[in-house]
């Protein structure tokens, strides 16, 4: 058995979604169109964790080390 264990960890997330009406210009105030807005979340980690012990209780130190990237996408 090895002490030591590298991993990783991906993933995305869509955590909501809305839709409204915005005004298409400036210039001319009178048109509208309808906004459709996505808000998701995409994460990548590297996952290490060593655990030098054997036997039926194994304890163990866990790192993780990454990043998370919050987005959102409008349709037209």
């Amino acid at each position: 058995m090895r002490p030591f264990t590298v991993g990783i960890n991906i993933g995305y997330l869509v955590y909501g979604e809305e839709s409204f009406k915005r005004r298409f210009s400036i210039t001319n105030p009178d048109v509208y169109v309808d906004v459709n807005r996505t808000n998701s979340l995409a994460n990548f980690h590297l996952l290490f964790q060593v655990s030098p012990f054997t036997g039926t209780v194994r304890p163990y130190i866990e790192g993780l080390f990454g990043g998370a990237y919050f987005f959102y996408l409008d349709k037209y």
